[in-house]
Order: structure tokens, then sequence, then C-alpha cells
């Protein structure tokens, strides 16, 4: 993605975002307003790890995973 961008393909019509700041440790990212969760819910263990070090207090957790129990796992009171 850093690399060609991210292709958003939608019935509201195809675009490129060209521009993706995509890391690969949790601890090199700023705050968030918005943080996208796309881990294997194999993985969901780690979300109290690294969930509060990247969202700021007022933002948004947006979860695209499929699997029973991912919306108590990217809770904020789970993380505690």
């Amino acid at each position: 993605m850093r690399d060609y961008g991210l292709a958003i393909e939608s019935s509201d019509g195809d675009f490129v975002l060209s521009q993706i700041h995509a890391y690969s440790n949790v601890k090199d990212m700023p705050r968030c307003d918005v943080v996208v969760i796309t881990l294997k819910t194999t993985q969901n263990d780690l979300l109290p790890q690294m969930l509060p070090a990247v969202i700021k207090e007022d933002g948004v957790v947006l979860v695209l995973q499929n699997g029973l129990g991912i919306g108590r796992a990217s809770s904020p009171n789970c993380w505690t």
C-alpha cells in the first residue's frame, strides 16, 4: 500500500488513495481518529495491548472481521 496506494472499488465509483500511512508496528503509529481492525480473530487477544496506544480518546474502532465475539474483544471495557 505504501508503494501503490489503496484501490477502492465501489458501486458509487472506484478510486485510489495514493497516500497511505501504513505501519508494521503499533509502537510507530501516532494516535488515530479511526482504527481499522483487520486481524484474524485468532489474534484478538492482542487488541488490549494494541488499541489503547493508538486510538484517540474520542476515536472510533472499525472492525472488519468475521467471527463470534469480536465486538467484546474490541471494546475499551475489555482492555483492562
